[in-house]
């Protein structure tokens, strides 16, 4: 799965920054209460893990 956190151009991080939007992959992951089965989910916490090492 490709976070579109990971691949946002320059001027929408900006926006983001002034709008309070999650600028990290693992902020828009902690949104979830359910579904941590699924594939997506469970890529997702496989990128966030490798990254954080």
């Amino acid at each position: 799965m490709e976070l579109a956190a990971t691949s946002v151009p320059n001027g929408e991080r900006k926006m983001a920054c002034e709008t309070g939007i999650p600028k990290r992959p693992s902020e828009i992951y902690g949104w979830f209460t359910e579904g941590f089965d699924t594939k997506d989910l469970q890529e997702a916490k496989a990128f966030l893990e490798e990254s954080s090492h």
